[in-house]
This record gives structure tokens, sequence and C-alpha cells, in this order.
């Protein structure tokens, strides 16, 4: 059986930024407001996501915005792949951190 991509509809609620620390944590929460959650919450009824991003890769993501999480296999080899468009991408995260160990 061909394993599917698993998504889910998330909301940013929770930006939490530290005057003089370059890490921002993002806490993430299920939207089941227009029931696009519905299939995915009767197989995993909780979404918990906390992320620690830097500073750069923060300003991507927006407080109460929506976003869509892919769960995907990965088939190729585990680093982290670019895409273009609204993700996050390897080239954002790579730059934040040259920015960090620039400081």
């Amino acid at each position: 059986m061909a394993k599917r991509d698993v998504t889910a509809k998330v909301r940013l609620a929770r930006k939490v930024e530290t005057p003089g620390v370059s890490d921002v944590v993002l806490d993430f929460v299920p939207d089941y407001s227009d029931g696009r959650n519905k299939s995915w919450a009767s197989a995993t009824p909780a979404l918990s996501l906390t992320m620690t991003v830097k500073d750069s890769v923060a300003k991507q993501f927006d407080l109460d915005k929506y976003y869509t999480l892919t769960f995907s296999e990965n088939t190729e080899d585990d680093s982290v792949t670019e895409k273009t468009g609204d993700s996050v991408t390897e080239t954002a995260i790579n730059k934040a951190d040259s920015e960090d160990e620039a400081k």
C-alpha cells in the first residue's frame, strides 16, 4: 500500500520573542473551525508543535495566521530540501545560522 502524505491545518497561537536573544519560540495549535482537520483528528485527536527558530526565520510566521503542516516519508536522504514559495527553506535556515555565527 502506498503511503499518503498527512496534512494538518494549524494556527500560530504564540510567538515568544526575548529581547537580546536571537531565538524565537513558535507554538502552533490545530485548527478545527472549518472541518478541514476532521478526518485527520479522528486518527490523531491532538497536536502540539513548538519550534525554536532564529529571528530571521520567525519573521516568516505571523501570529494568528494559518499554516498547513505536511508530513511525508523522506525517500531520498535526511537533509532538508529547499522549496520555493511561502515555506521555510534550507536557505533561510542556513542564512539565519550564518548571521548568528557572525555575531
